[in-house]
């Protein structure tokens, strides 16, 4: 819920490359809210919240990391604690140039930075809103503030806010970046790191005549690509890169079956592709495919159970979501409804121990 918060108005800037950015949001006048609240994430994944002028590292690794490095939980607080005192300082000033000490504001901030990882070159942020009005944004040429409008409101005659934050060239210009770096590179396997296995790249199928879909998950991202080839050309776009809870990412293509011949499905392969990494390649065939479905069986409660977990594998891996939780309870209800229907079935026709013995283990 307060993520939710913490991104809803502020003007988003959208990465090419690799992340590492700073979203913090400073509340007063409100009722149950937080004062202040924040998250630091790397290409798109929480990694890091802040709350007030405390820190708490959120993914496993990180949270080692901080272990085996214990100024890095401390330069955390440091940038918590300065973001917090920075945004009070900024929203009290402009509440008094309105003469405004009461009401309810929402001061909020995105900064940080990007990396070009083929030119190892970075680029830097750094802009504030205003109940949801962008307020000022940093010249990254000038290391100097631009004001919009609505900052303009607050500083008549050209004048500039005093509490303009003076950490930029500090920390945005040689910190930022290699923090960024740091970060990736442990979470990457290298150093004293994890060092995760290579993903295994599954193809799933719900339907006999459903698209085929090539999955892989569990990986850190460092140029993932995956997607559909015929006769070595390519004949389908990249798939979509999606994070996971733990930190780690998914990709998915697809390919419609419904067109290929049986005997051209040889000529289909999925590939994955990872920095650093040999190419995965994955012939399509039907003896690979984990399906939800059998050939000439009737789909009964197990099979269906068998398809919500699919469902569940391939919609909403890593993410423990209300779909996660919907499947979940409706596999439950399939399964106790066989077992009663079982149960009421044996109970009608009174059968003997033997015969209840033989219905029990005719399937298995």
């Amino acid at each position: 819920m307060e993520l939710v918060f913490l991104l809803t108005l502020l003007p988003v800037a959208h990465s090419v490359n690799r992340s590492l950015t700073y979203f913090v949001t400073l509340s007063a006048g409100f009722q149950d809210v937080p004062e202040f609240v924040g998250v630091a994430m790397m290409d798109g994944v929480p990694l890091l919240y802040c709350y007030g002028d405390r820190s708490e590292e959120r993914v496993d690794w990180l949270q080692r990391l901080a272990a085996e490095n214990p100024k890095l939980s401390d330069w955390n607080q440091h940038i918590c604690a300065l973001k917090y005192n920075t945004s009070k300082r900024i929203l009290e000033e402009l509440r008094n140039h309105t003469n405004q000490t009461g009401g309810a504001h929402v001061l909020q901030e995105a900064s940080g930075c990007q990396l070009d990882t083929d030119t190892r070159t970075s680029t830097l942020h750094d802009s504030f809103a205003l109940d949801g009005e962008e307020l000022m944004t940093l010249d990254r040429k000038s290391w100097t503030w631009n004001y919009t409008d609505r900052a303009r409101t607050f500083t008549a005659d050209g004048r500039r806010l005093s509490s303009e934050p003076d950490y930029v060239s500090d920390v945005y210009l040689d910190l930022c970046p290699e923090m960024l770096k740091k970060y990736l590179k442990y979470s990457n396997g290298s150093g004293s790191g994890p060092s995760p296995e290579p993903p295994a790249v599954v193809l799933l199928q719900t339907s006999p005549s459903a698209p085929v879909r090539c999955h892989a998950s569990g990986f850190y991202p460092d140029g993932p690509r995956m997607f559909w080839r015929r006769d070595g050309e390519r004949v389908q776009e990249e798939g979509e890169v999606l994070p996971n809870r733990d930190g780690t990412f998914q990709i998915s293509a697809v390919l419609n079956v419904s067109s290929i011949r049986t005997e051209d499905w040889s000529r289909y392969e999925c590939v994955f592709q990872l920095s650093g990494e040999k190419d995965v390649i994955t012939k399509l065939d039907r003896a690979a495919i984990r399906t939800s479905y059998g050939e000439n069986q009737p789909a009964g409660p197990i099979s269906v159970c068998y398809r919500l977990y699919l469902f569940m594998f391939v919609f909403s891996p890593g993410e423990p979501s209300k779909t996660r939780t919907a499947v979940v309870m409706v596999m439950v209800v399939v399964v106790l409804g066989l077992v009663a229907a079982v149960g009421f079935r044996l109970y009608k026709k009174k059968d003997s121990g033997y015969e209840l013995y033989e219905t029990l283990t005719a399937d298995l």
